[in-house]
């Protein structure tokens, strides 16, 4: 079971933009949750964050599992305006830190 507190603990370093250890964080949530709500929370990060990251086969896989979850509408929704909010951060030069990436800036 996966409690509210790692879920906000990875949607934190999603809003530090470290989004490769915000993806990891999510993944391996995901291997220990079964509820049909958390899950879908879960598998909005994996999406959000392997968009940033450009990981398009992670970010399948998660959309693949949404569309079998209910209100899917509502999923398809927010994937769309996850990847449009990437597409014109990226375009407007905010390029991803290395942080981004998971890697610790020395």
């Amino acid at each position: 079971m996966v409690t509210e507190q790692e879920i906000e603990a990875a949607l934190r370093l999603g809003a530090e933009r470290k989004f490769g250890d915000a993806l990891a964080l999510y993944q391996e949530m995901l291997a220990r949750e079964d509820g049909v709500f958390v899950r879908m929370k879960i598998l909005f990060g994996i999406v959000n964050c392997s968009t940033w990251l450009g990981l398009d086969a992670i970010r399948d896989d998660a959309i693949r599992e949404l569309k079998h979850l209910p209100d899917y509408e509502v999923s398809h929704a927010f994937i769309v305006m996850s990847q449009a909010r990437v597409s014109i951060r990226l375009r407007s030069g905010q390029a991803l830190h290395p942080r981004a990436l998971g890697h610790r800036a020395d």
